[in-house]
């Protein structure tokens, strides 16, 4: 404002300094493995910032439980360096909609050189939590550690020099996979412990002491790991694995969460068969219908177009044939894998 009227600025660029690195990590409320980013839509059911480190800053936008949906802007929260302060601007049932950006958070973390400032950046992504929404952590923290980008060499067509089948998660080595097991077979073990029921009598609750460790082995592929588990005066337990603990965030388990963590990482998936059927990849409105019932349609021709998060998305068929049904118009506002259109 002041140089919209013709004033000098007080800063001059000597009173700015260059001191130490800042990088910049964008939080985003959309799926990685689906063409980098796909916008992701929900309630937050769990949302925990990284406050305990130092030189990072959460500016954050909403709190846990709120909803992540079609209608408003999706920011969550702004981090900066040297300090942490939290400012929450939206409240429980906030809406995050396919209107607006689909932004959580700007994280940016401070250090006194480039690898610090790196290192830091993966220690605050690792101590995030977010459930209920799909989130691009996972391709920003497997970017945080690729060479190309350690080593400053990076172009405008990164991504699809370093991913060019797209972007597939951290693909677990032998020694994680072991690790993971490990976790299961940690989890079950205690929370069989605490509701086993013993004969002609009632569910018996096992009662550790604060800070007790307890130590036991798991086998899984041949090989035995020592696995210890040491509760703390919160809720939540540690786990150290052959006397260390594995990378990744903080550990927060919920038996809910288990299976589905396993599936991910350790069962191979058969692909779906979707190349007789148009599916919405997000949530969003559908903007235009470019074909009808009996038409014939090209392979590659466009059929339909998706308007979610300030974007528009052509759909289009990935064979051809006749179209054997429309189930939408515009307007309709249509939810991710929602099947369009189908072919004969």
């Amino acid at each position: 404002m002041i140089s919209l009227v013709g004033h000098p600025l007080r800063l001059t660029q000597k009173d700015v300094p260059l001191r130490g690195w800042a990088i910049e990590s964008r939080v985003y409320s959309e799926d990685p493995y689906r063409n980098f980013g796909l916008p992701s839509t929900g309630r937050l059911t769990k949302y925990q910032e990284p406050l305990h480190i130092p030189k990072v800053c959460c500016d954050s936008g909403v709190e846990e439980r709120s909803k992540i949906s079609i209608y408003y802007d999706p920011m969550i929260c702004y981090c900066y360096c040297y300090r942490c302060v939290v400012t929450v601007e939206w409240r429980k049932g906030s809406e995050i909609s396919i209107y607006y950006d689909p932004m959580i958070c700007k994280l940016v973390c401070y250090g006194n050189t480039r690898k610090e400032a790196i290192n830091t950046s993966i220690k605050a992504l690792d101590s995030y939590v977010i459930r209920g929404v799909a989130h691009n952590i996972p391709l920003l923290r497997d970017i945080l550690t690729e060479p190309n980008f350690v080593e400053g060499n990076l172009t405008t067509d990164y991504l699809n020099q370093v991913y060019p089948e797209g972007f597939k998660g951290r693909q677990l080595g032998e020694k994680e996979t072991l690790n993971l097991a490990a976790v299961a077979a940690t989890l079950c073990a205690t929370m069989d412990l605490r509701s086993r029921n013993f004969l002609n009598s009632s569910s018996n609750k096992i009662k550790a002491q604060p800070l007790d460790t307890w130590s036991f082995v798991v086998a899984f592929l041949d090989q035995e790991v020592l696995c210890q588990v040491k509760k703390l005066e919160t809720k939540f337990k540690t786990q150290n694995f052959q006397g260390s603990r594995p990378e990744g965030p903080e550990p927060h388990w919920s038996a809910n969460t288990i299976t589905r963590w396993l599936l991910n990482s350790l069962l191979h998936r058969v692909k779906e068969d979707v190349s007789k059927v148009v599916k919405s990849p997000m949530p969003g409105m559908v903007k235009s219908v470019n074909c009808k019932h009996g038409d014939d349609i090209a392979e590659g021709q466009e059929v339909c177009v998706i308007e979610a998060m300030k974007m528009q998305n052509c759909l289009t068929a990935s064979i051809t044939g006749k179209v054997k049904a429309v189930y939408v118009k515009p307007g309709n506002t249509v939810m991710e894998d929602d099947v369009l259109i189908e072919f004969e």
